[in-house]
């Protein structure tokens, strides 16, 4: 019997994709704020995806901005700008006590933005990831 061994890189972009499809049915669904933890998701693992490609050590961190800087990367400026509002939602769309503090709005028109800017970035990501290796 063989025993079929996975690629480890498909594994982490395979987890995005299926993140991303959730960040929409989620949308779909009117659950914004879900919806945004999802695209933090599928950026985050798309990156570790990377780092894994490169041969680099997948920190145990979901700052996109440290892991697109592990990466090495170099972004243009409105991805860079994008990763970091994208982070701003992440603590606390997870945490209740934290988003009953945050300034944050998690309405429909942004959430459809985020999802927007998500797909863009992660095509953008990974057709540079390419280029680089």
């Amino acid at each position: 019997m063989t025993v079929k061994h996975r690629d480890p890189v498909k594994e982490w972009f395979k987890y995005a994709a299926s993140d991303f499809q959730a960040a929409e049915a989620l949308f779909r669904a009117k659950l914004y704020q879900q919806s945004i933890w999802n695209c933090h998701q599928a950026l985050e693992k798309h990156l570790k995806g990377i780092l894994v490609a490169q041969g680099k050590v997948v920190r145990k961190t979901h700052d996109l901005l440290t892991l697109r800087n592990d990466t090495g990367l170099a972004v243009p400026e409105e991805v860079q700008f994008f990763l970091h509002d994208v982070n701003a939602y992440y603590q606390p769309s997870r945490y209740p006590d934290a988003a009953l503090v945050s300034h944050l709005a998690y309405t429909r028109s942004k959430t459809r933005q985020l999802l927007r800017l998500t797909e863009l970035t992660i095509k953008w990501i990974r057709f540079h990831s390419k280029q680089k290796r």
